[in-house]
């Protein structure tokens, strides 16, 4: 809230890429500070989640840089589950405060044993322990789940169509972006550029903010 209200963080500064009318990369200057999350969010300039349905090339390759920043947590997750098999095959226990229980314990034990091995302050080189095996591995590859086969295969092509149809003769690529952005400039409160030419970010709307930001990746991808 404090960022939506422009409260906190508002001294930090960056450059974004973009284009300016002649299709020149230009530098434009912002300032304040905004969080990465899930679309569990409000729908803030300060709060950019990814997209969850697009066609455009650009919006999925910054949607799944987006996504791979958030996943330090489902790392965890999945790391106490190699660790500790109670987790992995589901707790047997009818009770949710047995439940809770089991939880802190594998989470206590699990920080005590970083410190056995030596990984509690920076892990550095790929470093593994010597609990690390094929317990928290899955069983069956096909029955991998698709975002862990996209982490074990950064390289390969994503293809989100599973029909096996492919596209149709119909489909018309359009500039969703520019589309998008045309809308905005006849409908939104032009953003507050304050004195030292800073655009404020939270003054934008989420979706002119976050088109700002595909740009920008587009462009140093390029």
């Amino acid at each position: 809230m404090g960022l939506k209200k422009k409260q906190i963080h508002q001294d930090l500064a960056f450059e974004l890429c973009d284009y300016d009318a002649e299709g020149l990369v230009i530098r434009v200057k912002h300032r304040g500070a905004w969080l990465l999350v899930d679309n569990g969010y409000h729908r803030w300039s300060v709060t950019v989640p990814p997209i969850k349905t697009t066609t455009i090339r650009a919006e999925i390759r910054f949607s799944q840089w987006l996504e791979s920043m958030r996943k330090d947590v489902e790392c965890t997750f999945g790391t106490l589950k190699g660790r500790w098999h109670v987790l992995k095959a589901g707790i047997r226990l009818f009770k949710l405060q047995d439940a809770d229980h089991i939880w802190a314990t594998c989470c206590a034990l699990h920080n005590l044993l970083l410190e056995v091995d030596g990984l509690d302050n920076k892990w550095e080189d790929r470093i593994v322990s010597e609990w690390q095996g094929a317990l928290g591995e899955h069983d069956n590859a096909e029955a991998m789940p698709q975002a862990i086969r996209r982490l074990l295969t950064p390289a390969q092509a994503r293809n989100y169509d599973t029909s096996g149809m492919g596209n149709g003769t119909d489909r018309i690529c359009v500039n969703h972006n520019q589309q998008d952005t045309n809308n905005q400039q006849d409908t939104e409160t032009p953003p507050v550029v304050d004195l030292t030419g800073h655009i404020v970010v939270g003054s934008m709307s989420l979706q002119a903010f976050r088109d700002k930001l595909i740009r920008h990746f587009d462009i140093a991808l390029q």
